[in-house]
């Protein structure tokens, strides 16, 4: 995997280079509400240990020559439980509580028997639009960024959200395009998660092996898709 990451990084730098030395430049811009269907929980993306995870974003970018500088931010949207085995708490275990207070909103598995898993990443995205037809387009595009992951049943923005890990994240991503009109665009596509600054096992929390895995995705962009024919 990492050998592709590099590779597509490559291709993008290349296609760049080349199309901003090919003359004039077109200009456009896009922005998407998108979607992800994934999992999260375990190193083997097919393991009954791992969770249906089901992510909401916002997307967008700006296209230069068909190279696309942009951003993009997901957030978990359905209910996947915390894995309260990992923190070595349990529901109503006052008195093994590492704060030694128990019900004082501090350890998310002490205070709720399954108290919900929050997740969430962003961060830049680049890439590059080939021109397959008129109106069939496959885009590469990678992102570079960090997210955060706890166990929190609490009030929004409540401080007692707990068992908080960073960590920075690369995910590059392949899309399929179909441009049926200058400002609208339907696209799907697959990726995947390639986690770091994460424990590279599941012996403290989540590891990075359990944050990462295959991404089916669709959303809809609107903008300006102003593409340089080749």
């Amino acid at each position: 995997m990492k050998k592709i990451s590099t590779l597509m990084v490559g291709i993008l730098i290349l296609s760049f280079s080349i199309n901003i030395g090919a003359g004039k430049l077109k200009v456009g811009g896009w922005g998407a509400p998108s979607t992800k269907f994934t999992s999260i929980g375990d190193s083997n993306p097919f393991s009954k240990n791992n969770e249906f995870a089901f992510l909401i974003a916002i997307r967008g970018g700006v296209m230069i020559n068909n190279f696309i500088l942009g951003g993009g931010a997901y957030i978990l949207a359905n209910k996947v439980p915390y894995d309260c085995s990992r923190t070595g708490v349990e529901y109503g275990d006052y008195y093994n509580d590492s704060d030694g207070w128990g019900g004082s909103e501090t350890e998310a598995c002490n205070d709720f028997k399954d108290p919900d898993l929050d997740f969430y990443y962003l961060g830049l995205l680049v890439g590059y639009n080939f021109q397959v037809s008129e109106i069939f387009k496959i885009e590469l595009l990678s992102l570079f960024g960090f997210g955060g992951i706890n166990g929190g049943d609490y009030d929004f923005l409540d401080s007692g959200e707990t068992y908080n890990q960073s960590f920075f994240i690369y995910e590059p991503e392949i899309s399929f395009l179909i441009v049926p009109k200058k400002f609208f665009a339907i696209g799907f596509n697959i990726s995947y998660r390639l986690p770091g600054m994460l424990p590279e096992t599941d012996s403290i929390f989540y590891s990075a092996a359990d944050l990462s895995g295959p991404s089916f995705g669709f959303e809809l962009r609107f903008g300006y898709f102003n593409f340089k024919k080749w």
